[in-house]
């Protein structure tokens, strides 16, 4: 499962970044999509400031992690 996770474009970032931020919630599978897109050198620098962004919010707790 993580392999097909790995190999989707980083064009699905974005609906999932900004569906974290707008909800506040963050849920377990998503974070493994974005954790797993942050460790690929395929990335542009903007998507990974995106998605440390989330993670920011998240250890600060405005966005919290739901299974």
């Amino acid at each position: 499962m993580v392999s097909s996770t790995s190999r989707r474009s980083p064009q699905n970032i974005e609906p999932c970044v900004s569906e974290a931020i707008r909800q506040g919630v963050l849920k377990r599978r998503d974070h493994l999509k974005l954790t797993t897109a942050l460790l690929s050198s395929q990335l542009s620098a903007e998507d990974r400031q995106q998605i440390n962004q989330v993670f920011d919010l998240v250890r600060t707790g405005h966005i919290h992690l739901v299974d």
